[in-house]
């Protein structure tokens, strides 16, 4: 499985879809589906779509879709694995791919879709944002967790970590260019309440450009401070994002 879109829902639409062409400094491509309008950014092995409405969530997450080479073969194995998924649905249009949404009661409140192709998104070369790095997804039940994206949907566990300093514990799996991490309080009792989305990380390809052009455009921001890894830079984005914690992570 690899990361196809993201799906955000916003109520002030036109005001996200400003604050988010001057985010990535990239126009979208506006559409309707069923009704419903939308704007779809497309960068590098995935797309970031937005939608207009609301949602209960103020994270304002609509949708994480997966994709998958055959749909059918892949909800019969999930089917076999405790995830049970609506009927298969086709988007709008000649050639569009069949999708089934997931039971959010089988993905502990997660709204997960399944997409059949390929990621086949691209940014444009030398666009500011390279493309997703992770996605976050908070859990009160880490083995939980564990047994949904790694055993049930098969996704590549790459690290298990706990960290002391932010007192969480860490999973990170592969899933095609990007990552999803799921992050866990160290200490706290295991619960059965929902996992809740966390936010998004984006990849930019020169950290103080694209902090002094966000700045410019009169974005809150943390300051541009040393990433993880070295000659790397990292920074939160405050506001203008919807409702999603948004964190800028320079590419090596």
């Amino acid at each position: 499985m690899g990361l196809s879109h993201i799906s955000l829902t916003a109520r002030a639409f036109d005001a996200a879809i400003a604050d988010y062409s001057a985010l990535f400094a990239l126009a979208p491509t506006r559409f309707r589906r069923a009704g419903q309008e939308g704007a779809r950014f497309a960068l590098l092995g995935i797309a970031l779509e937005i939608l207009a409405g609301e949602t209960d969530d103020g994270a304002g997450l609509n949708a994480i879709a997966l994709t998958v080479r055959d749909l059918d073969s892949a909800l019969h194995t999930l089917s076999r694995r405790g995830i049970t998924c609506s009927a298969i649905e086709t988007l709008d249009g000649d050639g569009a791919p069949r999708f089934a949404r997931a039971d959010t009661q089988a993905t502990h409140g997660m709204p997960l879709v399944f997409v059949e192709g390929t990621s086949a998104q691209d940014s444009k070369p030398g666009a500011a944002i390279a493309g997703l790095d992770h996605v976050v997804i908070n859990t009160p039940h880490i083995e939980r967790a564990l047994a949904l994206y790694g055993a049930r949907l098969g996704l590549d566990l790459r690290l298990e970590r706990r960290s002391e300093q932010w007192g969480t514990h860490f999973l990170f799996f592969r899933c095609g260019s990007g990552v999803i991490e799921i992050a866990s309080r160290l200490g706290a009792s295991a619960s059965e309440a929902q996992d809740r989305f966390g936010g998004l990380a984006w990849r930019m390809r020169d950290g103080r450009e694209t902090h002094a052009r966000l700045e410019r455009a009169g974005f809150e921001l943390s300051p541009l401070r040393p990433g993880r890894k070295p000659g790397t830079h990292v920074f939160t984005v405050k506001s203008r994002t919807a409702g999603v914690p948004t964190l800028m992570l320079e590419a090596e």
